[in-house]
């Protein structure tokens, strides 16, 4: 199945699944031009967290994508989508590094 057809059928916004799976191009294009998506009927942005609670930081952060976290950690985001917003667990994008042992994130 195409990753376009998967994200609409999931519900999770192109952003999200750009941040998921380290498409730093990708993302510096949501960011770039301040894209959004309607999905389920709602507008959704870079700033907005996905259906399981998690930011796209966080999801870069989980993968050890440090391009993705790079180009993030240089954009203004609100503190419910940046470096220390919680996810639906409580848990924030650098327990989330560090969890995955992606030492070269924590260390950004």
């Amino acid at each position: 199945m195409q990753a376009a057809a998967m994200w609409k059928m999931k519900k999770i916004s192109g952003y999200h699944t750009a941040c998921g799976s380290g498409d730093t191009a990708v993302v510096q294009d949501y960011l770039a031009e301040r894209k959004s998506e309607f999905i389920g009927g709602k507008k959704v942005t870079p700033i907005h967290l996905d259906p399981t609670g998690a930011s796209g930081l966080s999801l870069a952060a989980s993968g050890g994508h440090l391009g993705v976290v790079l180009a993030l950690l240089q954009t203004k985001l609100p503190p419910h989508a940046g470096v220390d917003g919680p996810d639906s667990a409580g848990v924030t994008p650098l327990m989330r590094a560090a969890q995955g042992g992606h030492v070269a994130v924590v260390r950004e």
